[in-house]
């Protein structure tokens, strides 16, 4: 049989596309070439990358021979050798897609990309899904970016996210930006959150000597996707080596990007890392998460 590979999957929050817009529309700062780029290339060679907030990366243009192309998403293909499994629609004003990119050599055969239950999401969401050489069933990747303003709206998506990444099997993996605090590692840096992040993030009381209130982070999305047997790669990593630098903060404030492996591929987490340079990159860390499939569980059940 055929020996399951050993596999790098990057995660990172881009920031509104890489790039900032003039008032006339034009494209100014430009992160892709000297930070985003280098980032991602600091990893080693890539097997599957996770973008968020790809704005404006759908958007086709016509060359000036009629071929239609998306200049950004096909920059970022060209650039680092991989290939489309998805970009995810998104059906609010303010949402931005995701991407997957992916390695197929590594990966195998794309079996789909599915993104049909996208109007419940607000950023959108996909999941590709491969049939990867050596694995009993199909592999899966759900790439998301939660509400970033109401918290029982995010707690819904990852509960969906996380029951349909398993259509197909128990192989799967979820990545993105949760905008929530995970269960484990340092407390959010509350003194430092703007407003609307620490109320959409966080719980309080009040100080009955003083009546002031006293926030404290609010784990509910993480604590449910644990509840849906996905582990914190994260997590895993430190628990493996006493590593403290996995569980730093990816935002500013908070570590709310988060690459989760379900209960059949938690023991393949081999390495985990932070992508911290160039440090303008983004207003996110990316992260890098080795997965060896060899040691993946028995495959005990299908979805029904």
């Amino acid at each position: 049989m055929v020996k399951a590979p050993t596999v790098r999957f990057v995660l990172q929050n881009i920031a509104h596309g890489g790039f900032r817009l003039t008032g006339g529309g034009q494209v100014e700062d430009d992160r892709w070439p000297e930070g985003i780029l280098p980032r991602l290339q600091s990893a080693g060679p890539i097997d599957v990358l996770a973008l968020n907030e790809c704005r404006g990366w759908e958007t086709e243009t016509t060359a000036p021979d009629g071929t239609v192309y998306r200049p950004y998403l096909e920059r970022a293909q060209k650039d680092l050798g991989l290939e489309l499994a998805g970009i995810t629609r998104v059906h609010t004003l303010e949402g931005q897609p995701s991407v997957i990119l992916y390695n197929p050599d590594t990966m195998g055969d794309l079996v789909n990309f599915d993104d049909r239950h996208r109007d419940q999401f607000y950023h959108g969401y996909g999941i590709a899904t491969w049939n990867t050489p050596g694995l009993e069933q199909p592999l899966s990747l759900a790439v998301c970016h939660l509400d970033p303003y109401d918290r029982e709206r995010s707690k819904i998506e990852a509960a969906k996210l996380a029951t349909h990444a398993y259509y197909n099997g128990p192989y799967a993996f979820l990545a993105g930006d949760f905008n929530s605090s995970p269960i484990t590692g340092p407390d959010p840096d509350i003194e430092k959150m703007r407003p609307y992040n620490r109320a959409n993030r966080c719980d309080w009381t009040l100080d009955a000597a003083t009546g002031e209130r006293i926030w404290t982070p609010n784990r509910e999305v993480a604590q449910r996707l644990l509840d849906y047997e996905y582990y914190d790669t994260a997590v895993l990593h430190h628990e493996r080596t006493g590593d403290m630098a996995a569980l730093a903060r990816t935002g500013k404030t908070d570590r709310i990007d988060w690459v989760m492996a379900s209960r059949a591929l938690r023991d393949t987490v081999v390495d985990y890392r932070m992508l911290t340079e160039p440090a303008g990159a983004s207003d996110h860390m990316g992260l890098a998460v080795t997965l060896d499939l060899a040691k993946c569980a028995p495959a005990t059940w299908a979805y029904a």
